[in-house]
């Protein structure tokens, strides 16, 4: 065997894409272009930050909270006594021509005896279930 001696590695400092700036050279331009702002543009940049930082910090501090718990009010009815009228019955002033026409009256009972059939029809009936399967089966 070859003794050949060990070499500590040194890792490489990160170097950034080309044509990538890093952080602090975007946070020196930032700070150039703000310089060369008016008055009145930087004022409201400065307060545009402030609000959007006041609102990151009410956000945070309502959902450490909890969040604000709305009281249910239930609302219970007052009984008020309603005088009931009867039910108006009516009556057939003038009878359509169709009324006694012998194949209306066919369909229509046709339609009695079809609606009295399917509501005498048991669909609980024992024919209609799975039989039972019997699980003690021995070889």
């Amino acid at each position: 065997m070859i003794n050949t001696p060990i070499q500590p590695v040194v890792p490489l400092p990160p170097v950034p894409p080309v044509g990538e700036k890093t952080i602090k050279e975007k946070l020196v331009a930032l700070s150039e272009k703000f310089k060369t702002l008016s008055k009145n543009m930087k004022f409201l940049v400065i307060a545009g930050g402030v609000l959007v930082v006041l609102l990151i910090l009410l956000t945070i501090v309502s959902l450490a909270r909890g969040g604000r718990k709305q009281q249910v009010v239930k609302a219970t009815p007052t009984p008020v006594a309603v005088a009931s009228s009867p039910i108006p019955k009516y009556e057939i002033v003038n009878p359509s021509k169709y009324a006694t026409d012998s194949g209306v009256l066919k369909i229509e009972g046709d339609v009695d005896s079809l609606n009295s059939e399917m509501n005498s029809v048991d669909l609980r009936s024992s024919d209609l279930r799975i039989p039972d399967l019997d699980m003690s089966i021995k070889f």
